[in-house]
């Protein structure tokens, strides 16, 4: 029996859970980035949790108590009894099997990074199935059981309780299903617990080889995001091993039919709580994408509720932070490399390329130069986060040089430069890569600069042009621990009001120019 102040301090915790739960699983299934495959399966142990909760309330907490026994009077044994029963076990097993899936995850993203994302993002919906296979494997016995609930009544009063009980029947070749079942349980948890230490072993010694390796080199060992995801699964690992230790105690009690389980059950509902409710808690506590998407969410619903807030505000703000979190961990190493991958594809640049505006092509290129990047580097990006690098690389360049044409004054003696121009100039050597894109300046030639206007007078006016339509300055997909989110509508109209901002923002560029140059040249 449970006391009502005990269940109700169960449902304290555990309502409040539940929702949090429910945010994060829906927060997950919206994202992907690099480590999308990772939280995919992370979202399916979630789920898998969170029903093993709703079933122990359910068969366990609420039947319990008396002051809720009159929920149970009408459930008699059928269908839906035995449908709780086998998802009791088929959860607890697929959480087990997600552990260790989640565990190969991060033993591959060590052990082979260059083939790690492309691997799992072809087939984690294919390892969710057969983790799927093996936890009906263990648990399809169940359904032929006979589960009910059993009154219980109390001594000297009208109160009564129930528990979740099973027939003690032969099902095929089992003779005992109870102890079958725990023994069966005690067995898999036992054997997924020595395979996942094998894995975080081999995986933490290989962190441990690179890091040496790495240690004087720009390049970071592993991103900051990849190692939060191995610290999240050893997490659930050790949680994994307390509740495998603790049912392997059950079964020996059972086995021996010692008196002592009564006492050791108690604790029985503390172990499932800990292992149900954990999971979003531990990816809360080592995940900045996951603070982010759900500090995000709550002030979405916050400012939802004084005015109507549209969903780009929301992914404008969810997607910065995702933004400058990755481009910290991207060295300027790996910016050359991938300005110099990108130079060499005129496609992704090149107004004047006939690919230029075909965006599957260009997302070919993207990912090839993505795949080159995580191959001499040991990264895990993928086409669309070097896309978005690229690009604020490539704003960032305009800027830069447009900035530095405005900023420069005359008097009648000659040119001086002011000291806010000193200022921003000393802000413009902070960008190493006005060299390295110089090759940019090609696609002024498409359009009526003041180069060509003046027949090509001045070598030290140089004009940035945009090349393609303006975009948005935040990356149109992001990764979890960078995640991304790809807009779902995107009208003709605004593109085309886009594009006249544009040339309009152009022509206004070429005539500032022009007009700098003419003072320069006349001395005014």
């Amino acid at each position: 029996m449970i006391p009502l102040h005990t269940e109700i301090i169960y449902l304290l915790i555990g309502i409040p859970s539940l929702i949090f739960y429910g945010i994060i699983i829906f927060s997950l299934l919206k994202r992907s980035g690099p480590g999308f495959a990772f939280y995919r399966i992370f979202t399916f142990i979630c789920i898998m949790d969170w029903l093993c909760y709703i079933i122990n309330t359910v068969t366990y907490r609420l039947a319990m108590c008396p002051e809720f026994s009159f929920l149970y009077v009408n459930f008699t044994p059928s269908m839906a009894t035995k449908m709780l029963y086998f998802l009791l076990f088929f959860c607890a097993y697929c959480q087990l099997f997600g552990q260790s899936l989640i565990s190969l995850n991060r033993f591959t993203a060590m052990a082979c990074p260059a083939k790690h994302q492309k691997f799992w993002q072809t087939y984690y919906l294919r390892a969710i199935g057969i983790v799927t296979f093996f936890a009906v494997a263990c648990s399809w016995q169940n359904l032929f059981s006979n589960a009910h609930f059993m009154r219980h009544q109390m001594e000297e009063t009208d109160r009564f309780f129930f528990t979740f009980k099973f027939d003690e029947m032969n099902i095929f070749l089992i003779a005992n299903p109870l102890q079958f079942n725990s023994m069966m349980f005690a067995c898999v948890g036992i054997l997924n617990s020595i395979f996942q230490l094998t894995l975080h072993s081999a995986t933490i010694v290989l962190l441990v080889q690179q890091r040496r390796r790495l240690q004087h080199s720009v390049v970071e060992p592993l991103p900051k995001h990849e190692l939060n995801l191995l610290v999240l699964s050893v997490a659930m690992f050790l949680i994994g091993l307390t509740a495998a230790a603790y049912q392997t105690g059950v079964t020996i009690l059972l086995y021996t039919d010692s008196n002592s389980i009564v006492g050791y059950l108690d604790y029985y509902l503390l172990i499932a709580d800990l292992v149900n409710l954990s999971p979003p808690y531990l990816l809360f506590l080592v995940s900045d994408t996951a603070r982010t998407t759900f500090i995000g969410f709550l002030r979405r619903v916050v400012l939802v509720r004084g005015h109507r807030v549209g969903p780009t505000t929301y992914q404008r703000y969810t997607l910065v932070n995702s933004q400058s979190h990755m481009e910290e961990t991207i060295s300027n190493d790996v910016k050359s490399h991938i300005i110099a991958l990108v130079k060499s594809r005129e496609n992704l640049w090149k107004v004047k390329t006939r690919s230029y505006k075909i965006d599957n092509k260009k997302a070919e290129d993207y990912q090839e130069v993505a795949d080159e990047v995580n191959k001499l580097h040991g990264l895990s990006i993928t086409g669309d986060q070097v896309r978005g690098v690229f690009k604020n690389l490539r704003d960032t360049y305009s800027r830069r040089i447009r900035n530095a044409k405005k900023d420069m004054k005359t008097t009648g003696s000659g040119a001086e430069i002011t000291k806010t121009s000193k200022a921003k100039a000393q802000k413009e050597e902070a960008f190493p890569f006005l060299q390295e894109m110089e090759f940019l300046n090609e696609n002024a030639n498409d359009l009526d600069t003041p180069r060509r206007i003046l027949g090509g007078e001045s070598q030290d006016l140089h004009v940035a042009v945009a090349q393609s339509p303006p975009e948005n300055t935040i990356s149109s997909t992001m990764d979890i621990e960078s995640n991304e989110l790809h807009p779902e509508h995107e009208e003709v109209g605004h593109q085309a009001r886009k594009r006249r901002k544009q040339l309009t923002h152009v022509e206004g560029e070429l005539a500032q120019a022009v007009d700098d140059y003419m003072v320069t040249e006349n001395g005014l």
